[in-house]
């Protein structure tokens, strides 16, 4: 009688051992499985968070940053209106004026850098009005250079063999040739440069064609920037005076 209870115990403990490994080995089976996706889950809601943390910003500091923006974007236009009267870096007498609008461009211009955003509508109306302001502002003496090498290649002439005071080309001298730079040296740009030169003179050796092209194509290069890098990234480039009065001002 003994030895059967006695059996009848162990095969009981035997029993409840085998379920109890089964359950745990279960649980654990269970929790291994649904570990890498409760991480996934929790990666994924921690870099969610990351990302949203700009668009969920306390208030104030959303506020500072707003003015931040608006003042940035005063200064680069008011600058560039400053600075449209006084093109003539040659004349004494206004060349503080010329400095008084870089200046002010140059403050707007570095406080965009601690901006954390910068919507599309804001770097595109920028961008946009301070080229548009310095589009009639008197030019540098690069622009008349280009507009005379695109000039007599529409006369036949190769701005590679003879410089703007060669002889041959004296019948075609125009009323802004004395405002070409080293006239007595040849062309020194790169031949695609020169067939666009070449192009737009084909329809008129005009300065403000030459202008609006070299904008459209200094806006072309914020657009691709722009959808590479973001805008807040490439108002670096966008917003930057000395790109802004190189292509539309100078």
């Amino acid at each position: 009688m003994n030895t059967s209870g006695n059996k009848s115990e162990n095969e009981s403990e035997n029993e409840s051992g085998k379920q109890f490994q089964n359950e745990s080995g279960n649980q654990s089976e269970n929790k291994f499985r649904n570990e890498p996706e409760n991480s996934i889950e929790n990666r994924s809601g921690n870099e969610l968070g990351n990302e949203s943390h700009l668009d969920h910003a306390p208030p104030a500091r959303t506020g500072t940053w707003n003015i931040l923006l608006g003042l940035s974007a005063l200064l680069l236009v008011a600058g560039a209106a400053l600075l449209k009267p006084n093109g003539n870096v040659f004349e004494v007498a206004t060349l503080h004026r010329f400095w008084l609008g870089a200046g002010v461009m140059g403050l707007g211009f570095a406080l965009s850098w601690p901006l954390r955003r910068l919507p599309l509508v804001w770097f595109w109306g920028v961008a946009i009005a301070t080229r548009l302001l310095l589009l009639p502002m008197e030019p540098g003496d690069d622009v008349w250079r280009y507009i005379w090498e695109g000039h007599i290649q529409t006369l036949g002439f190769s701005p590679y063999h003879l410089p703007p005071t060669a002889p041959e080309l004296e019948p075609f001298r125009t009323a802004w040739w004395g405002q070409i730079n080293h006239p007595d040296v040849s062309a020194i740009y790169p031949p695609i440069t020169q067939l666009g030169f070449r192009a737009l003179a084909a329809i008129a050796p005009n300065l403000y064609l030459f202008k609006l092209a070299f904008v459209a194509a200094d806006l072309a290069v914020c657009w691709l920037l722009c959808r590479r890098f973001g805008a807040l990234s490439s108002a670096l480039y966008a917003w930057n005076p000395v790109i802004i009065y190189s292509f539309a001002g100078g």
